[in-house]
């Protein structure tokens, strides 16, 4: 799909992983906006799901357009559309030394389905996803399970730097990696959403870790 061939690996907690980052709007230009239109026949949806993806400004310049505001006390106060809008990265316009990637927000990994706020309670899930037919986003326990399995010595889930993208384009790109899984997460009240991260501070490990959606990761799909 999306023009892209990708590898994959069973690993070692028993799932078959990608072990290439997703790349769909690998080829879109800032400051564009790209209409996609994924369909059952090629993507995890359960109906025809258009949505128009904003493209991130470039490395360096300020990211307002995709960000939000969040409430950490009350997380259906967030706004922005960081949470309302599906936004899309391409690596080819980020100034960093990954060109070969797309960093995507919640609202855009979610297939454009999970835009709104959630509490910090509710066991918000994205039963649909931007991954190709027959593979999903890893759920909590996918991710964490891979952390246990290979955390240690990650080589086989290929992972790669390139960091995230927030306000202020792209951080801790020389070092970490961030990759979203389907589900949404709690800490100290807070909604969050779980994720998996690489890092050289963490002597080159897969970790179990968490981010608030309006940021820019990575994805890479489980087969179902």
């Amino acid at each position: 799909r999306d023009d892209q061939r990708y590898t994959i690996a069973r690993l070692a907690d028993g799932n078959c992983w990608m072990t290439d980052n997703l790349r769909l709007g690998l080829n879109t230009s800032n400051p564009n906006t790209t209409a996609f239109t994924l369909t059952p026949s090629d993507s995890d949806v359960s109906q025809n799901r258009s949505f128009t993806a904003y493209d991130y400004v470039e490395y360096g310049q300020s990211g307002e357009e995709c960000y939000g505001s969040y409430s950490s006390t009350t997380p259906t106060n967030s706004t922005g559309l960081g949470y309302t809008t599906p936004c899309i990265h391409s690596g080819a316009n980020s100034g960093t030394n990954n060109n070969n990637t797309v960093w995507y927000n919640y609202a855009a990994a979610s297939a454009g389905t999970v835009v709104t706020p959630g509490s910090s309670t509710d066991a918000t899930e994205a039963s649909e996803t931007i991954c190709p037919k027959g593979w999903k986003l890893p759920s909590k326990a996918q991710v964490q399970n891979l952390v246990t399995a290979i955390g240690a010595n990650p080589s086989a889930f290929n992972p790669i730097s390139g960091g995230y993208y927030g306000r202020d384009g792209v951080s801790y790109y020389e070092d970490t990696g961030y990759w979203w899984s389907s589900m949404k997460d709690v800490e100290h009240g807070k909604e969050l959403w779980s994720n998996l991260r690489y890092g050289t501070d963490t002597t080159n490990s897969l970790t179990y870790s968490r981010n608030v959606r309006y940021f820019g990761l990575y994805v890479r799909c489980v087969l179902k």
